[in-house]
């Protein structure tokens, strides 16, 4: 919809990816080119309405386009697929844009003639004018030979020495396998004057000796090894360069110009006659490797010797690397390399050889500092300069580097300069390798403008560099470089990843590295075109989308990358499959669904599967594990956890000689764990928690388990379903360093296979039902721990304090019976778990000095008595005390001040005494302080510093005073508030109100005065569902005591569902405020004890998660409130002793609220349960509401009842008055009428029960699963024992019922259910082994304690 005028370009077709094109309704005239044929993506094209002529194309992808619309409205276009017929022509060829046809041709024949001539003379005349004997290839002039024949000496097993040249052929392996030089079988012979004695020469190849053949020739060494001829390189060795290295007479330079960066590192050299002596390899990567060492010794230049020594003063060297930088020749100083005919300086490696040990001491002290001194620029000939891993101190990035022009090889990555990227790096022009990686201290923007230029380049590393300012550019940037081999951008925060790039012109591109630049977008569609990547490292982004097919074509690729994006989500491609080189593959952390079977068996067609790592984990992959996984016998890392794979491990997995770590954890596995598993001879980790395994595992499954070193087998439930039945005396093949197993069963004895086990690191043997003594033997293993893991057992016993522990240490041995004194464990140990044991008797006094890096102390429930010991205001790392329920006594010390990270103090239920240190009052740290049931007494310190506690809990004590103000002031973040049972007095302070997070406030049992202040609605805690994830992460589990349900209920682990408001026994009066009814959440109401006056509020009825309502012994007065009869979850209720009148209601939930104690003491009312009768015109009174409306009610009543009516009439006459008017509307209502009756009456039938008939069958399995079933379901249906009854994926709504006792599965997933789950759901239906709830509408309370 445009004016273009002219011709459809003929070079179109160079826009290989397009896959929609619009050229519709323009002036366009002329054909359609033919080119477009090779558009092999379009699958929309519209060229219609413009002036285009001739034929349509038939070629390629126009076969699929066969809409005539594509075309309409150019009248002179004819052929298929419109209805006009050519005249026999063919689409013509269209001149090309810039006037060339035949004249193309005619250039080329010209051009070809003139390379032909060009490269015959070439040849031809170097062989005129060269007089040597025949193929000069070596070029060691023959003036020189007397001279080489004194360096170069020859190998003989006589000892004899020849007088000869270097003869025979240097033959080169690459480390890939490919022909060095990339020209196929070439070969390099070295032609020279014959030398005598053949025979008696060694063949050696490093230091074997490879023999000779049946001729006497030397043998050709094994593997892939290719000759490499140095005409095909076409350049001479004599004084010359062979692209950048310099190559001298007395040496044989091996290099491979393609591909030298990645390969040459690895080339070794083979002499097969034994004899020469001078090879030398450069390797860009920076090191020489030496084949021999005879050279002619020249001197370094005295000019570069005074510029390395000016560049040495200006550094720092902590550890004295540079120490040999003295004498005359600098050729011979440490990190410097010569040109050994010029003495010039080629080489200055100045790396940190301790790179791996940057963030300990080690690495520290051996890095280089200071200052890089311009003295550098008089290494005019220095083509290598390496200076990273060292330290300098943020100082600017020396500019002056790029000066050095001849440089091909810059590493100055981790280097801790600072600035930006020198601009002129770009005159660097003959680089071959640039790392700049994390080169700075401080991260800085840089931008890209300097790099084009460096036309040569094919290794680049920017890793960690800021190029956050070259978004929007770097991709076209980067693509200048034509011969870019290896490009390495992690870490860049580029953001954007351009999804469509109008050429490729870095296609040689082996090695990309995008990863953590949080590019938000698809996977771009011209990575495909990089068909020799064979590493592809993408994760650490945000991309999404789906998984392309496309990555198919990329056949080279070894490695593919693209963990941690999150939003991938597809299925896997099968086209995956057909990577048959592929190496390494890491999906994890994304969304990723559906099965791996496609994918495994398309790969295991392979003729040789090489995949080594195959990590899905974090995905939604389900599905069974195929038996192709046994094809991958190369695999060695195989990490399926956290998906949703079901099923049992297959047989197949023993075929995996290879894999040395498997992870399943967090599936839903289930079934026996197969024998095969013995068969993993290189398994070294085995993680496989949280599954739901079951059978034996015998000495059968570790057979050959040599190299198994961790071992981790755990379950959060407590249930136990997998034995381990292993002899007494079977002794493991294997030394473990991680053995962590939970719920399954290892005893009743204590394990005797461990007695081998001496190199364990890491032991956990958690609710095994192990009911032993520890025996000797094991703690005389010797082990140096880090975690020593054996709670929940019964074991007994006393424990040695002989067991050593590395750094940081953590021993758990709770939950058993464990009896004797509290002994001090290894000054190591950071948490230290001695809870619910019986050990008795003082802590040690001492404990804080012995033990100085405790973090967590538990020694809670056990029967210690004394004093809390002063030492333990050593222990500066202290996070967690809990001393909880023992019988220590005495005050509390002031040793609080050195407590600065404390996060939970729990000295509950013990007999400590007098006023709490006011040094308390200053540990910002502190969350949870919980000091209920002791003999505390004065007033509260000052804890405003505490502006982070979560939970307050000082009930059953005797604090006096007023409840301070501060708390509602300071403690923002309180989730529990309990000052119950103390001496405290005064009005309750409003400031309380402010504390929006507050899930129970217990002020029960004091001596406070007053109102219920009027702002308790704003307790917002008590009206929001439910605590978050978030709310919840980091909440001590400790215990509080609740008066609930008429009796005193102790909560721990999931005290954060409790909402409870308790003011009982106290001498609080006036009238309970209407606030309180907006507490919707509220889960117990206790107001029982006081002096409230007035009436119930009409709204009481609003909390409607109420279980607990206590009234009784108060003074109010009118009748019970109407709206009470739908709080359904009302379990228990008290209203007695107050002077409330009327009828008991009688509906819904005060069917079962039938004890009379609930009424008595309340002469005013009558009914069931109470014995007092109401008399026959005597109905609940209606109670005033609180707005103020009385018996204006009845009139708005009435008002009510006429509207309806009107509505009725219309309703009925606009539905009747259309069918009796329409004589079709008739017909179609009645037959859709018939319809509905069928299908109705055909879904009651299947759910058990028919409208007609109201058949009863008593059901052993109901399954209506996966129609579109709507309604409500009736609790009416019988089942027989064991039943199974399936709701799943209907659209079935309502609130979920009570169904039958006999209901042992019960699956209700994926239906419209809503409202709260019955609280008395688990006790009905208590047979119940599978309950699947899971994708309803709006369901809530789902966690709630049946």
């Amino acid at each position: 919809m445009n004016h273009l005028a002219g011709m459809i370009p003929s070079k179109i077709g160079n826009m290989e990816l397009i896959e929609t094109l619009d050229l519709s309704i323009n002036n366009l005239s002329g054909s359609i080119p033919p080119s477009m044929v090779s558009l092999t993506f379009l699958t929309h094209l519209n060229l219609s309405y413009n002036n285009l002529s001739r034929k349509i194309p038939t070629a390629n992808q126009f076969k699929t386009l066969v809409d005539p619309s594509i075309y309409e409205g150019n009248d002179a276009l004819c052929g298929y697929p419109l209805l006009t017929d050519c005249k026999g022509d063919e689409p013509p060829q269209l001149p090309s844009e810039d006037g060339e046809e035949d004249d193309s041709k005619l250039w080329l024949i010209i051009s070809v003639v003139i390379g032909f001539i060009t490269g015959f003379w070439g040849v031809f005349g170097s062989l005129v004018i060269k007089k040597f004997v025949g193929w000069q290839l070596v070029g060691i002039p023959l003036a020189s030979r007397q001279a080489v024949t004194s360096d170069v000496r020859r190998r003989s097993e006589h000892g004899g020495v020849g007088d000869c040249s270097c003869m025979g052929m240097v033959w080169a392996r690459s480390f890939y396998g490919s022909a060095i030089g990339g020209a196929g079988d070439l070969f390099w012979p070295v032609n020279s004057q014959s030398c005598g004695g053949m025979a008696d020469t060694r063949c050696v190849h490093g230091s074997r000796d490879e023999g000779r053949d049946a001729v006497g020739a030397c043998k050709r060494p094994s593997g892939p090894w290719a000759k490499v001829n140095i005409l095909d390189l076409g350049l001479s060795l004599s004084g010359r360069t062979i692209a950048g290295l310099v190559v001298h007479s007395y040496e044989f330079v091996v290099f491979d110009p393609i591909s030298f960066v990645i390969d040459i590192r690895r080339t070794q050299i083979w002499d097969p006659s034994g004899i020469c002596q001078g090879f030398r390899i450069w390797d860009p990567r920076g090191s020489w490797a030496w084949a021999a060492s005879h050279y002619v010794n020249v001197d370094c230049m005295n000019i570069e010797k005074k510029a390395l020594l000016k560049l040495k003063d200006g550094l720092t060297d902590p550890s004295d690397r540079l120490s040999s930088w003295v004498g005359e020749d600098c050729c011979k100083w440490r990190g410097v390399g010569c040109n050994n005919t010029t003495g010039r300086v080629e080489s200055l490696n100045l790396r940190n050889s301790y790179s791996d040990d940057l963030d300990s001491d080690v690495g520290t002290l051996h890095a280089l500092g200071g200052e890089i001194n311009p003295s550098l620029l008089d290494l005019k000939d220095i083509v290598y300069l390496d200076l990273s891993m060292n330290n300098f101190g943020g100082i600017k990035l020396p500019s002056f580097i790029g000066s050095l022009e001849k440089l091909k090889y810059l590493n100055i990555s981790r280097a801790s300069f600072g600035g930006v990227i020198p601009p002129n790096l770009g005159n660097l022009s003959r680089l071959l390798y640039l790392d700049l990686s994390y080169y700075l201290v401080e991260a800085i923007e840089n931008d890209l403008r300097w790099l084009p230029s460096l036309s040569s380049l094919k290794y680049l590393d920017l890793g960690g560099v800021d190029l956050t300012k070259t978004a929007s550019y770097w991709l076209p940037t980067v693509n200048m470089l034509p011969s870019l081999v290896e490009l390495h951008l992690s870490t860049c925060g580029l953001s954007i990843l351009p999804p469509t790039l109008p050429y490729i012109n870095f296609t040689s591109l082996s090695v990309l590295d995008l990863s953590s630049n949080g590019f938000n977008s698809t996977i771009p569609h011209w990575l495909f075109n990089l068909t020799e990547l064979v590493h592809l490292d993408l994760k650490f982004n945000s991309l999404h989308g789906m998984l392309p097919e496309r990555f198919g074509m990329l056949t080279f690729l070894k490695t593919l990358d693209l963990s941690e994006n999150s939003n991938i989500e597809s299925r896997l491609p099968r086209n995956l499959g057909l990577l048959c080189n592929l190496q390494t593959l890491k999906l994890s952390v994304n969304k990723i669904s559906g099965e791996i079977t496609e994918f495994l068996d398309s790969l295991s067609g392979c003729a040789n599967i090489t995949l080594e790592t195959l990590d899905l984990g974090y995905n939604n992959l389900s599905g069974n594990l195929p038996n192709s996984l046994g094809y991958l016998k190369s695999l060695r890392y195989l990490k399926l956890w956290y998906n949703s794979f079901h099923g049992r491990i297959p047989e197949s997995i023993g075929n995996l000689t290879s894999l040395e770590n498997l992870y399943l954890t967090k599936n839903q596995m289930s079934g026996a764990i197969p024998e095969s598993f013995g068969q993993l001879s290189s398994l070294v980790a085995l993680e496989i928690n949280d599954n739901k395994w079951e059978g034996v595992v015998t000495e059968a499954h570790f057979v050959k388990l040599r190299n198994l070193e961790e071992v981790s087998i755990r379950k959060d439930s407590s249930n136990i379903s997998l034995i381990f039945n292993i002899s007494s005396d079977w002794i493991p093949p294997f030394k473990l360093r991680y053995l962590s197993i939970s719920s399954c069963q290892l005893g009743p004895k204590f394990p005797t296979w461990l007695r081998n086990q001496t190199e364990l690191v890491i032991v956990g043997l958690i609710n095994a039902r192990i009911s032993d003594i520890i025996p000797d033997w094991f703690w005389q293993l010797d082990l140096l721990l880090d975690d020593l893991d054996f709670s929940n057992n019964q074991l007994s016993g006393r424990v040695p304090n002989s067991l050593r522990f590395s750094l940081r240490g953590i021993a758990d041995l709770s939950s058993n019976h464990f009896a004797g004194p509290l002994l001090l464990w290894s000054s190591n140990i950071s948490g230290l778990y001695l809870n619910d044991n019986l050990f008795s008797g003082p802590i040690p006094h001492d404990l804080g000095e012995v033990m100085p890096l405790v973090e967590d102390l538990d020694i809670s429930r056990n029967s210690l008595t004394g004093r809390i010991p002063l030492s333990i205001g050593n222990l500066s790392r202290l996070t967690t005390l809990v001393i909880s329920n023992n019988h220590l006594s005495g005050e509390v010390p002031n040793f609080w001040n050195s407590l600065s990270e404390v996060y939970i103090v729990d000295m509950s239920n013990n007999g400590l005494s007098g006023a709490l240190p006011i040094s308390m009052g200053f540990l910002s740290t502190l969350r949870f302080l919980i000091l209920s049931n002791n003999k505390f007494s004065g007033k509260l310190p000052l804890l405003k510093n505490c502006t982070g506690m979560k939970s307050l809990d000082l009930g059953e004590n005797k604090f006096s005073g007023n409840i301070p103000a501060w708390i509602g002031e300071s403690m923002l973040s309180l989730w529990i508030l309990r000052l119950s049972s103390n001496l405290f007095t005064g009005h309750i302070p409003s400031q309380l109100c402010g504390l929006s997070n507050l899930h129970i406030l217990d002020l029960s049992n004091n001596d406070l005065v007053g109102h219920i202040p009027l702002c308790v609605g704003n307790l917002s805690g008590l009206k929001i569902s439910e605590a978050t994830d978030t709310d919840t992460a980091f909440l001590y589990q400790g215990e509080l005591e609740v008066v609930s349900k008429g009796r005193v209920l102790q909560y721990d682990t999931i005290l954060y569902l409790v909402n409870s408001l308790d003011l009982s026994n106290n001498n609080l009066s006036g009238e309970l405020p209407v606030e309180l009814t907006s507490l919707i959440m509220l889960g117990t109401l206790n107001l029982s004890m006081n002096h409230l006056t007035g009436i119930i509020p009409e709204k009481i009825g609003n909390l409607k998660s109420i279980e607990t309502l206590d009234l009784s012994m108060n003074k109010l007065s009118g009748s019970i409130p109407q709206s009470m009869v739908s709080l359904t979850f009302v379990t228990h209720l008290n209203l007695s002793h107050n002077n409330l009148s009327g009828k008991i209601p009688t509906s819904n939930q005060f069917n079962s609220l039938i004890d009379p104690s609930i009424y008595q003491g309340n002469a005013g009312l009558c009914g069931s349960p109470l014995p007092t009768p109401c008399r026959d015109n005597e109905e609940t009174p209606q109670v005033p509401r609180e707005d103020g409306e009385g018996d204006d009610g009845k009139s708005e009543k009435v008002w009510l009842m006429i509207s309806i009516a009107i509505g009725f009439i219309l309703g009925f006459w606009v539905v009747v008055g259309s069918l009796v008017i329409n004589k079709t509307w008739r017909y179609a209502y009645f037959r859709f009428l018939d319809r509905m009756k069928y299908a109705d009456q055909h879904i009651l039938s299947k759910l058990g029960f028919n409208p007609i008939n109201q058949l009863d069958f008593l059901l052993d399995e109901l399954d209506v699963s996966s129609n579109q079933l709507r309604g409500r379901v009736p609790n009416t249906l019988r089942f027989s024992y064991l039943a199974t009854f399936d709701l799943s994926s209907n659209r079935f709504d309502g609130p979920l019922s009570l169904w039958s006792s006999n209901i042992t599965n019960l699956f209700l997933r994926d239906n419209l259910f809503s409202g709260p789950i019955p609280r008395n759901f688990g006790p009905i239906m208590s047979k119940l082994w599978i309950l699947d709830n899971s994708s309803n509408s709006d369901w809530k309370n789902s966690l709630i304690l049946w």
